[in-house]
């Protein structure tokens, strides 16, 4: 992960991991579907949109 450091912040590459992992397991890659599977503490749309902008990175 030494790699995605170099690009990503922390929380941003622990957020990568989740998706990752999710992936597999829902077989989809639906934001709203992710976000709903998402084991974050926070709200569903702060989850959503979390996802979200770490799809749309720009670098």
């Amino acid at each position: 992960m030494d790699v995605l450091s170099r690009y990503l912040t922390q929380d941003q590459v622990i957020t990568l991991k989740m998706l990752v992992w999710l992936l597999p397991v829902h077989k989809t890659v639906k934001i709203e579907r992710l976000a709903a599977h998402f084991s974050l503490p926070i709200k569903y749309e702060s989850r959503r949109k979390r996802i979200q902008r770490l799809l749309k990175l720009d670098r």
